[in-house]
């Protein structure tokens, strides 16, 4: 069984929903914090046949109709991972692949040992604070 996360992930996570989803007030958005699953689709696939089912840590869904009892049915707007060590290579590389060929426009990723967070957006990445290199 896996450990939980460090409780530094867990308060990154809790403070970053809740900065979104003040700053949403009044729009069409919906914050979302995992365990919340994304299913993504190859076309218009019945529930039963899709075949990519992700969970991000913090998901922005501002399409309402994508919404359901089982979390978000298609590309939400916005997702956030939280990286640890231990998953962080799958996360930015598998699961930002899946993201990107499904066309959710934006993906951050936030590293709490460094302190950076990587925005990956169809238009390319961008790393905070800017002029920061990864070693």
């Amino acid at each position: 069984m896996a450990s939980a996360p460090t409780r530094v992930y867990q308060r990154l996570e809790v403070e970053l929903s809740r900065q979104i989803g003040d700053a949403m007030e009044g729009a069409p958005c919906q914050v979302n914090v995992a365990p919340f699953d994304v299913r993504l689709l190859k076309a218009n696939e019945a529930d039963e046949d899709i075949s990519t089912v992700v969970e991000a840590d913090i998901v922005v869904v501002c399409d309402a109709a994508k919404l359901d009892a089982r979390g978000c049915r298609g590309g939400p707007d916005l997702v956030i991972e939280v990286l640890l060590p231990a998953t962080a290579a799958h996360d930015q590389a598998i699961k930002l692949a899946a993201f990107e060929r499904h066309g959710i426009k934006d993906c951050w990723f936030v590293h709490p040992t460094d302190r950076i967070l990587s925005v990956d957006s169809l238009g390319g990445r961008r790393l905070w604070p800017p002029g920061h290199t990864r070693t």
